[in-house]
């Protein structure tokens, strides 16, 4: 067995919740696998969408990347995942999402833009993974419900920083 240490990939996008998200489903998912967490931040970067995670604790793995090393597999995975589901109805889409999901995540690829499809993860350890989704159902995570809301904590100077403000609105 390859001893390299692998990675996921998730691409971050939307707001605090969608981020929040895929955050969990991230972290969750490279618990599962032993790999490291990594979150694309590329679009963000190019967006005028913000990072919004900085306030929680979040784990001490994980990075943040702009670059998206995809292989020759994950790029045939979103050539055919696109060809699919180009241009077909919100149901078509879930119902060829997955179908073909076995399919991408032997390439390595883990897309979920509609409902909650299981990771096949046996097909994920062979590679690195990347994620495309908004993970927006907690059995993406819920193995690892107490490591992520420990993740989910705030930093230190978040907390001090409310506790002032809660004492001056007590003394007013």
């Amino acid at each position: 067995m390859n001893s390299m240490k692998k990675n996921v990939f998730s691409e971050l996008n939307g707001r605090l919740g969608n981020q929040m998200f895929i955050y969990a489903f991230c972290r969750a998912l490279s618990l599962d696998l032993g790999a490291t967490p990594i979150l694309y931040d590329g679009l963000i970067r190019n967006s005028k969408i913000d990072y919004r995670l900085s306030c929680f604790k979040l784990c001490e793995e994980i990075k943040c990347s702009s670059t998206w090393p995809a292989t020759i597999f994950h790029r045939f995975g979103l050539v055919i995942n696109a060809f699919l589901t180009d241009k077909v109805s919100r149901a078509s889409r879930l119902r060829i999402q997955r179908s073909i999901n076995p399919f991408l995540q032997g390439c390595g690829l883990f897309i979920c833009n509609e409902g909650y499809t299981r990771p096949i993860l046996s097909f994920l350890k062979k590679r690195t993974v990347f994620t495309i989704g908004y993970f927006q159902s907690e059995k993406f995570f819920l193995t690892h419900r107490t490591q992520i809301i420990q993740d989910f904590s705030f930093r230190e100077e978040i907390v001090n920083r409310c506790a002032d403000w809660h004492q001056k609105i007590c003394n007013s």
